[in-house]
C-alpha cells in the first residue's frame, strides 16, 4: 500500500509558526500558520494510492481502473479539499469535506461539489453536482465515494490500497482476450499457434481460471490463480500446473511441469501470458500468447462501384429503427421505434442531401408522462456522392456530427458518425449509424423498413 503523509511539510509550517511568534514584536497570533498542524484533517490530508470502480444502473458490471490516486488537502482543523481525475470519468472536486471522528478511531468525510466531465467530441467540459462520502480507518486507509446523477445514479468509488484478488478476477472475465497471438519457441525454432486462451473467475469468488488450448500443443489449465494488483496499473498472475499428454514428432510425452506468468495492463489492451514447460531430455518449451493494441488508422473506405447521378433516389424511406449501445461489460438494446423518415433529395450536380430527425423521446413529458429520455441526434448530410454498385444497389457513406441527448447523462453532446445506405428501392433499404459515447459505448443503429 502507497500512502504519502505531509508529515515534513507539517513539521516545517509548525516550526516556521515558533519563529514569527518569537520575532514577532506586538505579539500577535500567527494563526494561519498554527492551524496547519492542528486539528483532525492533519491525519486525513494526503495523497492516497489505490483503485476506483465505476458503478451504474447502466454498467451490467462495474468498471475498474488500478494505479489511481487521490489528493486530500488541508483547509482547516475538521476540513479538507478532496480532488480526483480519472481519464474518463472527469474531474471530482470537493472544496469542503467535513470529518468526524468516531468512537472506533476512524473518520467520516461527507460534503458537495462537482464533477466536470468532457465527453469526446465535444469543446467544452459539462458540470454536474456530486456528494461525497468516505472513511478514513484508525489505520488511516481511505475509501472515497463520488455520487452524481448521471446514468441513473453512478458512483466512483476510490479505494486505498491494492485490489483484491476477487474483485479482480470478477473483472478480469468481462474482459475480451481473442484477440491474443501465440508463438511456441522449441528447439530453437520460433512457431505461430492458433491456441485461443479463456479467462474466468472461479466459484470461490477469489481467484480466477485460466486455460489455454492448442490443437498442436496441448491444453494448459490452471484453477484457482490469485490476482495481483502491482500497484503501477497493471495486473499480475502466476500458477503451475501439469500437461497431461503432449505429443511431438513421433514421442509423446506425459505429466509435464509448467508455470505461467501473466501481465495484464487495467483495460487488457496489452497483455503476456508466458507458459513454460519443462520436457524431459528435450529442454524446455515456451509459449508466449500476448496482445497490443495498436492505433486506429482511419483509412477511406473501398467501394466496389462508380458515381452516378443520384436522382431518382430522392424520396421518403419511411421504416423503423433498432441498434446497441455497447461496451466491453454491456450491452443494451433499443428499439425497434417505428416511423421513422429518412429524407433524400437530389442536387442537380448528381449529389444527394439527407436528412434524418432520429428517434426522439428525451422530453419525460411526452408519451403520457412515459418518456424514455432518448434522443439520438439530428443527422444532415450535404452533397454526398451515390455509388451503383455491380450488384444493382445504390450506396452511399457519409461522415459528419450530431447532438445527442440520453437520460440525465448526455445533453446535446456533439458525436461524431458515419450513415451508410443501401438502396434498391423505397421497400427495400438499410440505413446505418455508427457512433461512440464517451469512449466507452459503441452505438450501431440501423433504419429498415417496417
Amino acid at each position: 500500500m502507497k500512502l504519502f503523509r505531509n508529515y515534513l511539510c507539517i513539521a516545517a509550517l509548525a516550526m516556521s509558526a515558533c519563529i514569527v511568534t518569537a520575532c514577532d514584536d506586538d505579539d500577535d497570533d500567527d494563526t494561519d500558520s498554527i492551524k496547519a498542524s492542528t486539528g483532525i484533517a492533519v491525519d486525513v490530508a494526503g495523497t492516497r494510492y489505490g483503485y476506483t470502480t465505476v458503478e451504474s444502473a447502466y454498467l451490467t458490471s462495474p468498471y475498474l481502473y488500478i494505479g489511481e490516486h487521490i489528493h486530500i488537502t488541508y483547509v482547516d482543523e475538521t476540513t479538507v479539499k478532496v480532488v480526483y481525475n480519472n481519464d474518463t470519468w472527469g474531474d471530482y472536486t470537493v472544496e469542503e469535506a467535513a470529518i468526524t471522528t468516531n468512537s472506533d478511531g476512524s473518520y467520516t468525510l461527507s460534503g458537495s461539489g462537482s464533477a466536470s466531465i468532457t465527453i469526446p467530441g465535444s469543446t467544452e467540459a459539462s458540470t454536474y453536482d456530486c456528494t461525497l462520502s468516505g472513511t478514513v480507518e484508525s489505520d488511516l486507509t481511505a475509501t472515497i465515494v463520488f455520487s452524481v446523477s448521471v446514468m441513473g445514479t453512478t458512483t466512483v468509488t476510490v479505494t486505498e490500497g491494492t485490489v483484491d484478488s476477487g474483485t479482480a478476477a470478477a473483472y478480469l472475465e468481462t474482459l475480451d482476450f481473442t484477440g491474443g497471438t501465440a508463438t511456441i519457441s522449441f528447439m530453437g525454432f520460433e512457431l505461430d499457434d492458433s491456441g485461443t486462451l479463456t479467462v474466468a473467475a472461479d466459484t470461490d469468488g477469489e481467484t480466477i481460471d485460466i486455460t489455454y488450448s492448442s490443437t498442436s500443443w496441448g491444453e494448459y489449465a490452471l484453477e484457482g490463480l490469485t490476482v495481483s494488483d502491482d500497484g503501477d496499473g497493471n495486473f499480475t498472475i502466476e500458477g503451475s500446473g501439469t500437461l497431461d499428454e503432449l505429443t511431438y514428432a513421433t514421442y509423446t510425452f506425459t505429466d509435464l511441469p509448467f508455470t505461467l506468468e501473466a501481465t495484464i495492463n487495467a483495460d487488457a489492451t496489452e497483455y503476456t501470458f508466458t507458459y513454460s514447460v519443462e520436457i524431459s531430455g528435450l529442454g524446455s518449451m515456451t509459449i508466449v500468447y500476448t496482445y497490443e493494441a495498436e492505433a486506429e488508422e482511419e483509412e477511406d473506405e473501398e467501394i466496389d462501384g462508380e458515381i452516378v447521378d443520384g436522382t431518382s433516389l430522392a424520396g421518403t424511406y419511411t421504416g423503423a429503427l433498432e441498434g446497441t449501445l455497447s461496451s466491453s461489460s454491456t450491452s443494451l438494446p433499443y428499439g425497434p421505434y417505428d416511423s421513422q423518415e429518412v429524407i433524400i433529395t437530389a442536387n442537380s450536380d448528381g449529389t444527394i442531401n439527407i436528412t434524418y430527425d432520429a428517434y426522439d423521446d428525451y422530453d419525460s413529458s411526452s408519451n403520457n408522462g412515459a418518456g424514455s429520455g432518448y434522443d439520438w441526434g439530428d443527422y444532415e448530410m450535404t452533397n454526398v456522392d451515390v455509388y451503383l454498385l455491380t450488384d444493382g444497389t445504390y450506396y452511399f457513406v457519409a461522415d459528419s456530427s450530431t447532438a445527442i441527448s440520453y437520460s440525465s447523462y448526455a445533453s446535446n453532446y456533439s458525436i461524431d458518425y458515419t450513415f451508410k445506405g443501401s438502396i434498391t428501392d423505397t421497400s427495400d433499404f438499410t440505413f446505418t449509424i455508427t457512433f461512440n459515447v464517451m469512449s466507452m459505448f459503441d452505438a450501431v443503429f440501423t433504419v429498415t423498413p417496417e
